[in-house]
Formats: C-alpha cells, sequence, structure tokens
C-alpha cells in the first residue's frame, strides 16, 4: 500500500521490516551468550514483523511470527523458573 505521491506507507515498513531484522538477529546473539534478554528483544522483533505481516496481508508470516512470540514468552518463563540469570 502506497500514499500518493511519495510511497510513504512503503517505505515506513521497509524501515520497520529492517528494525525487526536487526533485532531478531540480536536476539538470537543474546540467547546464544546466556542471555534471557535475547527473549524480550525477540518479543519486540516479533511483534514488529506480525505488524509488516498485517499490513503487507501476508498471514503465514503473521502466523509464523505469533508463534515464536509466544514461544519467547514461553522462554522467559522456563528461564525465570530454571532461575538462570
Amino acid at each position: 500500500m502506497t500514499l500518493s505521491g511519495g510511497g510513504t506507507i512503503t517505505r515506513n515498513l521497509k524501515v520497520v521490516e529492517g528494525l525487526a531484522a536487526g533485532l531478531a538477529i540480536l536476539g538470537a546473539m543474546l540467547n546464544a551468550l546466556g542471555s534471557v534478554s535475547g527473549f524480550y528483544v525477540w518479543i519486540v522483533s516479533n511483534s514488529l514483523w506480525v505488524y509488516v505481516g498485517r499490513r503487507r496481508r501476508m498471514p503465514g508470516l503473521m502466523v509464523m511470527q505469533t508463534v515464536f512470540l509466544v514461544l519467547a514468552v514461553v522462554g522467559i518463563v522456563c528461564w525465570e523458573i530454571k532461575g538462570i540469570s
């Protein structure tokens, strides 16, 4: 979807996609280093991807990222139960 005279929405979505991708990578790196904060970063990233999927009418992306978002919450809960810091 673009606005007449510039495609502002399309440009903004590309920024959101870039931010979501960067955060997904950061979350993976933090988790690989043993930090629970990676799950929190993933929650933000997954939420952004759900938004992008909705705006671009991509139900598959929305479902996948919603599941990943739920799994990130589960990861935080499991981390807290085990007392890992």
